[in-house]
């Protein structure tokens, strides 16, 4: 259980840290000092909705922010049945590295935790935490497609924990 606290603190401070980082480019020409960025930071500051599926990122509806080439994602679903009672939650930080056209290259790191609750078994906590690369592809001018891979620790309640690879795949609708 330690881990698991000094895992998620440690993602938490990498995520703020790299959220300070804004890059602008300067460009003098003569004796006018114009400020420019880069395409990729014009059009990469916006809100997304849409639907993730992931390991270490969480399963369900998620919210994105992305900041120039920062980008914090949160996932959830909640599921309440009769006898049943399944929760995900799950939080992702990506950096983008590179763009080409209408595509993206980037690095993440994510954090979930889910449970299922039933009549017969009431202790089967998961959580994960993962980190790896992805690629994000706009199909249209407001719909995006992303696919990650990585490795994630899988921590459950039982001693049952283990190293090994995870995938994440969302499709996300972005408000410009």
């Amino acid at each position: 259980m330690k881990n698991i606290v000094l895992t998620s603190i440690f993602s938490v401070v990498i995520v703020f840290a790299n959220a300070q980082n804004e890059n602008t480019t300067s460009t003098i020409t003569n004796t006018t000092t114009l400020i420019t960025t880069t395409t990729l930071e014009k059009n990469q500051k916006y809100h997304a909705l849409g639907f993730n599926a992931g390991f270490s990122t969480g399963v369900g509806l998620s919210y994105r922010y992305q900041h120039y080439k920062h980008s914090y994602q949160f996932t959830i679903f909640p599921l309440i049945a009769k006898d049943v009672f399944i929760f995900n939650l799950g939080a992702r930080y990506a950096f983008n590295f590179k763009e080409v056209n209408k595509t993206r290259f980037f690095g993440y790191i994510g954090h979930s935790a889910g449970t299922i609750l039933d009549n017969y078994d009431d202790n089967n906590l998961r959580l994960v935490t993962g980190a790896g690369f992805g690629i994000e592809q706009d199909l249209t001018k407001n719909l995006s497609l992303n696919f990650g891979g990585g490795y994630a620790y899988y921590y459950y309640n039982f001693n049952d924990n283990k190293l090994t690879l995870t995938a994440e795949l969302g499709l996300f609708y972005k408000f410009k």
